[in-house]
């Protein structure tokens, strides 16, 4: 019986010990994981902000026109950035304009799909179904876009390019007349006929 009290004891202290030290465990790694993730955090926010850098610099380079420079900045980029908003839609917006049509409506099909009222989104996605022939395609996402309110010059822009897209199919006609009615009289011929 003495043996078996003996074993019991043994059989307790075992547990209580592997208990603590997995309560020691439990806070080392718990310890750890703060760790890691709090170097993660300093590391991404540092690493965001040299990136949120690029899309400045891609920004302005865009609105200088210069759409292959932005284009070329924000293409290595691509891997790791696809899923962000500003990322795509700069990235997007600089392929369009660049030539670089498809891989630009992608990256516009990534902002539409997280924010589909997104009109600026929009209204270049409209312009790369364009360019790429889908006419039908873009004349649907200009209609989006116009449902969508947009400001008066953007509405009327859209207006314009659905006309143009219509006058590309045939779908639409133009006319045009000239009328011309004048009415008055000739004074010499009313002096003739009084003599």
């Amino acid at each position: 019986m003495q043996r078996l009290n003996q074993q019991l004891n043994l059989q307790k202290t075992s547990f209580y010990l592997l208990e603590k030290l997995q309560l020691k465990t439990t806070a080392l790694k718990f310890s750890a994981l703060f760790f890691v993730m709090f170097a993660a955090i300093l590391f991404s926010s540092q690493t965001l902000a040299a990136l949120d850098a690029v899309l400045t610099k891609a920004e302005a380079l865009i609105r200088k026109g210069d759409f292959k420079a932005a284009y070329l900045l924000l293409e290595p980029l691509e891997d790791a950035r696809a899923g962000d908003i500003n990322y795509d839609y700069l990235f997007g917006f600089a392929g369009v304009e660049s030539g670089n049509v498809t891989r630009g409506a992608f990256a516009l099909e990534r902002v539409l799909a997280v924010d589909p009222n997104n009109k600026d989104a929009r209204t270049e996605m409209a312009k790369a179904h364009f360019l790429l022939g889908e006419t039908q395609a873009s004349k649907t996402e200009f209609n989006n876009v116009l449902a969508l309110n947009p400001d008066a010059q953007t509405k009327k822009t859209v207006e314009n390019l659905l006309t143009a897209i219509q006058k590309l199919e045939g779908t639409t006609t133009t006319f045009g007349a000239y009328a011309e009615f004048g009415l008055g009289a000739d004074s010499k011929y009313q002096q003739r006929a009084e003599y």
